[in-house]
């Protein structure tokens, strides 16, 4: 809906003797021309707010997401491409391996607290802790 009300704004930008000389399918096609400029400007966050003071409204717009113009993209590559194929491999499988660590760890502390939560006692008079401390002494 936001993407149909600014592309009409933006279509309201053109003056109106160029816009009455348009047909109606130049029209329509200007409007959906709008539009995907609009989707294709989408970020994956976006965060918009309007503030009323002193009887004028000003905004705040936060958008965050990649940058897909043609020259960054370009840009990008080059750079990357100049970094060994070895240790962009390393850093994206220790990226990997990080992420996917912390997910496991995530999950099983979300397991353990919903156990705890629910009153499953899996292995009697033994805590967490006490695991935590036999491993820590089987390494030692």
């Amino acid at each position: 809906m936001a993407d149909l009300i600014h592309a009409e704004f933006l279509f309201s930008r053109i003056p109106v003797h160029i816009r009455d000389l348009l047909s109606i399918e130049q029209r329509q096609d200007t409007m959906n021309a709008f539009l995907r400029m609009a989707l294709e400007r989408n970020s994956p966050v976006k965060f918009e707010a309007v503030f009323p003071f002193f009887f004028r409204r000003y905004y705040m717009v936060l958008w965050l997401g990649r940058d897909r113009r043609k020259s960054t993209v370009a840009t990008e590559r080059a750079r990357r491409e100049r970094v060994p194929l070895s240790i962009r491999t390393f850093f994206y499988l220790a990226l990997l391996w990080l992420v996917l660590t912390s997910f496991g760890l995530l999950a099983f502390m979300g397991l353990y607290w919903t156990k705890s939560f629910l009153g499953i006692d899996l292995f009697p008079n033994y805590h967490l802790k006490d695991f935590v401390e036999l491993f820590v002494e089987w390494i030692s």
